[in-house]
């Protein structure tokens, strides 16, 4: 039998944003989101939770279009059909799975450490022999190292080892394009 699952709420949200950088990435400033989520069983919705998160980041000129750049994730879903949050995939820990079952929490604590560099910084390659029609404007690679840790509750962190944080490092490439020239579009 499938469960149909309808969610009506409302987010509030405070963003202050100082972010700068040359087309498409991002190269000094920071940024930092605070939100609430209430979802009520109204309007024909039947789940219930309170979502609270919060995301911060910074990122530190090296020098020309590089940075060193820093993220700090927090999220906390209560009530009885809150979501549960995984730690793996773009957005948390690189190199684990995305909603495996050890890697599912109803809180989320992630940080995030990378320095971006220009591998090809004004590559400007037209593909209007696609379609849709591919703009490549630049290649960056990275170097990061991630962390995370999923919970339950207070008493799970409480009985936390070091041994219990997801870690990742590696190598990655972000090539940034447009679509069609207009719309913008990262592969990662």
């Amino acid at each position: 039998a499938r469960e149909d699952r309808e969610t009506r709420g409302a987010s509030f949200a405070l963003v202050r944003d100082t972010v700068r950088g040359r087309y498409l990435t991002v190269t000094e400033g920071d940024r930092l989101k605070v939100s609430l989520t209430e979802a009520w069983n109204v309007l024909g919705g039947n789940r219930r939770y309170d979502l609270l998160a919060a995301e911060g980041h910074r990122f530190v000129p090296t020098g020309g279009t590089s940075a060193l750049a820093g993220r700090a994730l927090f999220v906390r879903s209560t009530g009885a059909q809150h979501p549960a949050f995984s730690i793996g995939g773009v957005g948390g820990v690189r190199g684990y799975r995305r909603g495996s079952g050890e890697n599912l929490g109803s809180q989320m604590a992630v940080g995030n450490l990378e320095w971006r560099f220009p591998v090809v910084k004004d590559l400007n390659w037209y593909m209007w022999f696609f379609a849709p029609d591919f703009y490549f404007k630049a290649i960056y690679g990275t170097i990061f190292s991630d962390a995370g840790y999923l919970w339950e509750s207070s008493h799970t962190l409480e009985k936390a080892q070091w041994r219990d944080v997801k870690h990742s490092y590696g190598l990655g490439l972000n090539i940034y394009t447009f679509i069609m020239q207009e719309f913008p579009f990262l592969i990662i």
